[in-house]
C-alpha cells in the first residue's frame, strides 16, 4: 500500500474514530508478550479497530508491515486499537503484559472494519481477533 494511501487510512480513523497514540514502548522487566490474531472474511481490507480487555496492558506493538495506534483506558485494564495497512490474517499486534499473564484472561472485539481503496464501513460478519501466547 502506499505510504500516502496508509497515512489517509491512519488520519481519517484516529480523527473520525477519536483515538488518540499511544507510546509503542516495551513494557518494564517482568513482562510478557500475547499476540492477537486477525481472522478477516476479505481480502482488501486498509483498516480494522478493536478493543481488547485484560489485566495491565502496557502497551501495543505492531509488525513492520502495519501502522497502528492505540488508547489505553484509565484502569490500563482495556486498549482501543486501529491497524492499518494491507490488514489480513494473521498476527497484527502484540500486547506487552505481565509476565506469566495467560492468554484466557484477555478478550479482544473487532469494532469496526474498513475496505482499502473505498475507506467503505465492513459488516463485522466473519471478524475475529483471539490472543494467544
Amino acid at each position: 500500500m502506499p505510504s500516502l494511501l496508509r497515512s489517509r487510512i491512519l488520519i481519517a480513523a484516529a480523527l473520525l474514530l477519536g483515538v488518540s497514540c499511544g507510546s509503542g514502548s516495551t513494557g518494564p522487566s517482568g513482562s510478557g508478550t500475547l499476540h492477537l490474531t486477525l481472522t478477516t472474511p476479505h481480502a482488501d481490507d486498509g483498516a480494522v479497530m478493536f478493543t481488547v480487555h485484560g489485566t495491565a496492558i502496557d502497551s501495543v506493538t505492531f509488525p513492520v508491515a502495519y501502522s497502528g495506534y492505540y488508547r489505553r483506558s484509565a484502569d490500563r485494564d482495556t486498549v482501543t486499537v486501529i491497524v492499518a495497512g494491507h490488514v489480513g490474517n494473521g498476527v497484527i499486534a502484540d500486547l506487552t503484559v505481565p509476565a506469566g499473564s495467560p492468554a484466557s484472561g484477555y478478550t479482544a472485539l473487532v469494532k469496526q472494519a474498513a475496505q482499502r481503496s473505498t475507506f467503505a464501513q465492513r459488516t463485522l460478519s466473519g471478524y475475529l481477533v483471539a490472543v494467544s501466547q
